[in-house]
């Protein structure tokens, strides 16, 4: 009769944790990520770099950039994870395309989640001048909406959603960067900075597989304790 309990017991303790397997940090800061830029600053593409998720600043690009991030916690299982990328110069801050109007682009990856999350929206990115100007650039479909982390800038931001995982990724590319309506770097703004976030989520246990999950570990507290009934006859 003494195991009934101890394993009713087990079980419970095996629910409370499967509930709270997610709760947490979200990200996992201990594994570094890479950023690629096409078009950097010298207007040639940067070789791979590898950098701590520390908060930053790290010197990437042979230093003609900077990479720092921010997260920002919404919930025990969702939080907004924020990169922001900055030339760096001499004198002043040198324009993030060396050439204006070629291909740009900027992939963030390899960062991961404590357990599977996935980008749940929003996934937000700007352009920002030397003088702490924000124009992003307003891509069919994105609302120009104020920072999610910072109301004083501004961002275009779009709801986003993909298939739960460890391993992440945020990119964005322009076809030419001084290309209409902005026309960065062309008459119209001149970015040294850009900003890219989005909020990731952890995935959790469906509340019905959470109750599937007892009753089959129930049942085999049952089970035990009726065999021992039986072999003790």
């Amino acid at each position: 009769m003494r195991r009934l309990p101890l394993l009713m017991a087990a079980s419970l303790l095996l629910l409370w944790g499967a509930g709270r397997a997610k709760a947490g940090p979200v990200f996992n800061t201990s594994v570094p990520f890479n950023v690629n830029v096409t078009n950097d600053p010298l207007g040639n593409n940067s070789p791979v770099n590898l950098a701590p998720l520390n908060g930053g600043p790290t010197l990437i690009d042979g230093g003609l950039l900077s990479v720092t991030e921010a997260i920002t916690p919404i919930s025990p299982t969702s939080a907004i994870i924020q990169f922001t990328l900055t030339t760096t110069g001499v004198t002043a801050p040198t324009p993030l395309a060396g050439n204006p109007s070629g291909f740009w682009s900027t992939s963030i990856s390899g960062f991961q989640t404590n357990g599977l999350g996935s980008l749940m929206g929003p996934f937000y990115f700007t352009f920002v001048d030397a003088n702490g100007i924000s124009t992003p650039y307003p891509f069919a479909g994105y609302a120009i909406v104020p920072n999610p982390t910072d109301p004083t800038q501004l961002v275009a931001e779009i709801q986003a959603s993909n298939t739960p995982r460890i391993v992440h990724f945020m990119t964005l590319s322009l076809g030419a960067f001084d290309e209409p309506p902005t026309n960065y770097e062309n008459g119209g703004p001149v970015p040294t900075t850009f900003i890219l976030g989005g909020e990731f989520t952890l995935a959790t246990p469906e509340p019905a597989t959470l109750t599937l999950l007892g009753i089959g570990i129930v049942g085999m507290a049952g089970y035990g304790w009726k065999r021992r009934q039986v072999t003790a006859a």
